[in-house]
């Protein structure tokens, strides 16, 4: 069962209706401002916490600790995730930048426990 803890939230607008985009990654579009993350967005900022319904509204975004994420493909405990077109979190190739690392097993459009982390897989290999 995914869950949720000790997380660094932040809040920014919302750039859309976001409502059916809860628990998924997102990307700095404007200034304070957020919209769905793209495939392997380099812009990355988060995990969307709530559900804002329209734009201009506030969405508050996990940078840090525990989170939901909605999967976009199997994942396995550890791998390091990025987002796919969807915001949904994929496999991170080495040259990505990733937003989270896997704490469940999962598949296509499930929700699982993931660490909301930064980094680049080549460059931490430095």
């Amino acid at each position: 069962m995914a869950t949720e803890e000790n997380q660094y939230n932040i809040t920014l607008v919302a750039d859309d209706d976001l409502s059916d985009d809860q628990f998924h990654f997102v990307a700095l579009t404007g200034t304070r401002q957020c919209g769905i993350a793209g495939a392997a967005d380099e812009d990355l900022v988060g995990i969307l916490e709530n559900k804002p319904d329209e734009a201009g509204i506030t969405a508050t975004v996990c940078r840090m600790g525990l989170s939901k994420l909605v999967l976009g493909g199997d994942v396995t405990v550890g791998m390091k995730l990025t987002s796919d077109a969807d915001g949904r979190g994929v496999a991170a190739a080495d040259d990505e930048r990733y937003g989270a690392v896997a704490l469940e097993d999962g598949a296509e459009d499930e929700v699982r426990t993931v660490i909301v982390e930064f980094g680049c897989g080549l460059c931490e290999q430095s």
